[in-house]
């Protein structure tokens, strides 16, 4: 079983298949609180209680642009292992 000149090994792809498991564990609750949140997002009151809805809105942003790097890191691992199974 050789393989390629300028792919790595097998074995060396390991790291990388549990990285995907990692992302897709942290994707999974951070779906989670994105649901929360934006439950949440639908029934504040703006008016009545803004650093409240701030900080909730905030969080979500954060929410938002941390699941967008991990999606991505995702699809690089996860294009990275196909080509090397390929």
């Amino acid at each position: 079983m050789s393989s390629c000149p300028g792919e790595p090994p097998r074995r060396d792809l390991a790291p990388k298949r549990q990285e995907i498991k990692s992302i897709e564990t942290s994707l999974a609750k951070l779906g989670q609180e994105r649901t929360r949140l934006e439950s949440e997002l639908t029934g504040l009151d703006y008016g009545r209680d803004p650093g409240h809805a701030r900080k909730v809105t905030e969080r979500h942003s954060a929410l938002l642009e941390e699941i967008e790097q991990l999606e991505t890191r995702w699809l690089e691992l996860s294009e990275r292992l196909e080509s090397a199974d390929g």
